[in-house]
């Protein structure tokens, strides 16, 4: 699943009733009974958004302590140690999972087979995969596409993409991958076909706006990046993505002051930020 589907979804009312649940029961001393999946959710936010291993572990490990066969949290503990670079710990918890065809198990071994530099080995895998699977085959190639997106490897991201588009054309998440893809291959031209039609579907969606002037910008066609920055931020005035873009394109273009000026607010939000 991308990132930002993750972080949509931390922002949901679902969830949040979710967190206050389990929030308040630990605040009160007592151990809240959850479902697997929610506390697995409650400790992908703690580390994704809170940045807090220590609250992302205590609620893990509940999770395994009520539901020890449960696939979910024990794909979350895999993976943290798969980011940590302990590949052999993380492999060996791979392999403890009961059930080996389940798709985050899958996704997880794929992963692993990345990080190993088996990356076609990964790609044939998912692929025997997808063609083997009955349902939700769509979401099964859009996932997968994006496990080579984010590690940068847009070619074998195509190979899934090209794949999704050939049996959902018309769905809003095909054009989706195939932006993202295109635009990592620097096939701007193409990849802005999907944008527009993803602006025709949803045009208050900021991330659309932002590549579309992420594409623009590479063309070097500044009057269209910088129309698009001006529609993201007219939806989101904080989007630092929007932000960065329009700042770019006004050095682009010599305005000097103003550009100096979003970027001083820039660094104000984001301090650590050597490129701002």
């Amino acid at each position: 699943m991308r990132l930002d589907d993750d972080l949509k979804y931390f922002e949901s009312s679902e969830f949040k009733d979710i967190l206050a649940t389990y929030e308040t029961a630990c605040e009160a001393g007592s151990q809240p009974y959850m479902e697997a999946d929610e506390l697995t959710d409650i400790a992908e936010y703690y580390s994704m958004v809170c940045h807090d291993d220590e609250r992302a572990e205590e609620a893990i490990t509940l999770a395994l302590q009520l539901h020890p066969d449960a696939v979910d949290p024990q794909v979350f503990k895999a993976r943290q140690f798969m980011q940590a670079g302990e590949l052999g710990t993380a492999e060996d918890l791979c392999n403890a999972i009961e059930d080996q065809q389940h798709r985050e198990v899958i996704f997880l071994r794929a992963e692993l087979m990345v990080h190993e530099e088996r990356v076609e080995e990964a790609a044939a895998m998912l692929l025997q995969t997808a063609y083997a699977i009955q349902e939700d085959s769509d979401y099964f190639l859009y996932d997968s596409a994006y496990i080579f997106i984010d590690y940068h490897i847009y070619d074998q991201a195509l190979v899934f993409a090209n794949q999704l588009e050939q049996i959902a054309p018309d769905w809003y998440k095909t054009w989706q991958v195939m932006a993202d893809t295109h635009l990592g291959l620097s096939n701007n031209r193409l990849a802005l076909t999907y944008i527009e039609r993803m602006l025709d579907v949803d045009p208050f969606a900021t991330e659309s706006w932002n590549w579309r002037a992420e594409a623009y910008c590479e063309l070097g066609e500044y009057p269209e990046a910088l129309n698009s920055t001006e529609y993201a931020l007219a939806i989101d005035a904080q989007n630092e993505r929007a932000t960065q873009l329009k700042a770019w394109v006004l050095l682009q273009q010599e305005h000097y002051p103003e550009a100096l000026a979003l970027y001083e607010r820039l660094i104000e939000w984001s301090p650590d930020n050597e490129q701002n």
